[in-house]
């Protein structure tokens, strides 16, 4: 197939973002491991400064969602779509501020490796942390295979063909695991900071440019677009899916809360050089996290206009295909190029930091605790890096045949719901909740709960249930699984043993006197 001036740019940014990563995350000497550990590999400690955690940990938190799902979202659903300020706000000023510290001190107190063994050490169990490794992972594996599909496509159709799906399915794997199975997250954090930079440039270069072909009037675009599509202007949108109900449930309880306590986020709250630069980018982060976005309504809603009904034949047919359809036929070629490079560092840059977090949850908190606990730091090391590759290929392989398996389509829609249910367990072990404690019971059968809750009420009628439990009276099934959840967590616990005095001591004791040493209390007037 010959090669045309287009192709051969678009190529040639991605050689050249391929270039940069390696250079940064396979070559350089700053992600050299400094110490052969199982420690050193899946959690290199205290290290980073602030700015390069607010730049790394903003673009490990966008996922392939951000380019091109969030464009092809605007394009289906309209303004709704501004309820991500729900999750880039919220999820840092609440969850990220209340939990991060909290874990940083834990962390660099007693060692943990993991979140199941921050969970595991509170409750005493170490079945309780290998349960919980488990079931996330399970969980989050098809979530893996979001950032694979997203962003393959992408590089497939930009390419024109000339790299067929099943091509650039393995290239985003290989790339991936190219830089994380020798450095583990050091080469994460280093590559996730390019990343983070990349994501921006293809935004909002992307938005420039649409903005241009309208006279750089965002009144005339949005005037415009009142004409086509006037449902987009207006709650509950253009396909009538953000109601008041959904418009916030499943916002804050899908996605917030999921958001602040993944496995692979608990991993970056441990690179800060303290506590203070943790909550520190709590506060910081929400402008990154609301920067991918903003220039997002231009771009969707832009190609609502310039491409009213989504694309029915070709290549790549459906909304999420109308954004980069209008970008492939109207953009310079260098910018098309930026954009694709801008999808696989979304991609990627999830895709990374999920693989090193989850091998480490199931090498320690699995392998390590219950299969073989006497073996050396070497050993333990080299199954690490073999289950980082075990997880990236058999997530290229879902990727490649996700239309054959639809357990696939399950699991993406519930990963953030099902990460959610750690909460209790969560909160139990770093938040003192007064006489009241969560035990380990309440955490296990909470999860359970939850999760059960949560199929029941996103996929009834695939389970054989009436069609009136999906999303019940409007609200998303997130909020029902968030309630099945607390309330089985709080009555389990009520009537089974507390967690012991040792773990009150050690967690909750601990950290009131870190936290009032670092911020005391303002001292009363006289």
């Amino acid at each position: 197939m010959a090669i045309d001036v287009r192709q051969a740019v678009v190529l040639g940014c991605v050689v050249g973002y391929i270039a940069l990563i390696f250079i940064i995350g396979g070559f350089g000497k700053w992600v050299r491991l400094k110490e052969k550990t199982l420690t050193d590999y899946f959690r290199p400690s205290k290290f980073a400064p602030f700015w390069a955690i607010w730049f790394a940990m903003g673009a490990n938190m966008h996922t392939a969602f951000a380019i091109p799902g969030s464009m092809g979202f605007y394009y289906l659903h309209g303004v709704g779509f501004t309820v991500h300020f729900i999750w880039t706000v919220g999820t840092a000023l609440i969850f990220m501020y209340l939990v991060g510290p909290r874990m940083h001190l834990l962390s660099a107190k007693y060692g943990h490796v993991t979140l199941s063994e921050m969970i595991g050490d509170f409750y005493k169990s170490k079945w309780l942390a290998a349960f919980v490794a488990l079931f996330v992972s399970a969980a989050n594996i098809a979530y893996f295979t979001a950032n694979i599909i997203g962003p393959a496509t992408l590089l497939s159709f930009g390419t024109g063909g000339l790299l067929p799906f099943d091509i650039a399915v393995w290239i985003i794997v290989i790339i991936v695991i190219g830089y994380t199975l020798p450095f583990g997250f050091r080469g994460v954090f280093y590559t996730d900071i390019l990343q983070g930079a990349v994501m921006l440039l293809a935004t909002w270069g992307s938005a420039i440019f649409m903005l241009s072909m309208f006279n750089w009037n965002t009144w005339a675009l949005f005037s415009k677009a009142y004409e086509v599509a006037p449902k987009h202007l207006t709650l509950p949108g253009g396909a009538g899916w953000f109601t008041p109900q959904m418009w916030f449930s499943w916002a804050f309880f899908a996605i917030t809360i999921h958001w602040g306590i993944q496995p692979r986020n608990y991993q970056y709250y441990q690179l800060a050089k303290s506590a203070e630069d943790v909550r520190k980018n709590a506060l910081w982060i929400p402008i990154y996290l609301s920067a991918i976005y903003v220039p997002v309504v231009i771009l969707g809603l832009a190609t609502k206009v310039l491409m009213p009904t989504p694309p029915a034949t070709g290549a790549w047919t459906g909304p999420d295909a109308a954004f980069p359809t209008v970008m492939a036929q109207y953009a310079p070629a260098l910018l098309w190029g930026v954009l694709i490079a801008g999808s696989m560092a979304a991609g990627q840059s999830t895709l990374d930091s999920d693989l090193v977090a989850h091998s480490g949850m199931l090498v320690n908190d699995v392998y390590k605790a219950l299969l073989k606990r006497e073996a050396s730091q070497a050993h333990y090391l080299a199954v690490g890096r073999i289950v980082v590759l075990i997880l990236g290929i058999l997530a290229g392989y879902i990727s490649i045949y996700a239309a054959k398996l639809p357990i696939v389509t399950i699991l993406v829609g519930m990963s953030g719901t099902f990460v959610m249910t750690l909460l209790p367990a969560v909160l139990g072990a770093i938040l003192p909740m007064g006489k009241f404690r969560i035990t380990k019971w309440g955490a296990f059968l909470g999860i359970v709960a939850g999760a059960i809750v949560g199929l029941v009420t996103t996929f009834p009628t695939m389970l054989g249930l009436p069609r009136w439990l999906l999303n019940p009276y409007g609200y998303h099934s997130a909020l029902w699984t968030f309630l099945a959840t607390w309330i089985v967590a709080i009555l389990v616990s009520l009537v089974t043993p507390p967690p012991p005095q040792d773990s009150i001591e050690r967690f909750h004791a601990f950290l009131d006197r870190e936290l009032k040493a670092l911020y005391p209390p303002a001292k009363a007037k006289a």
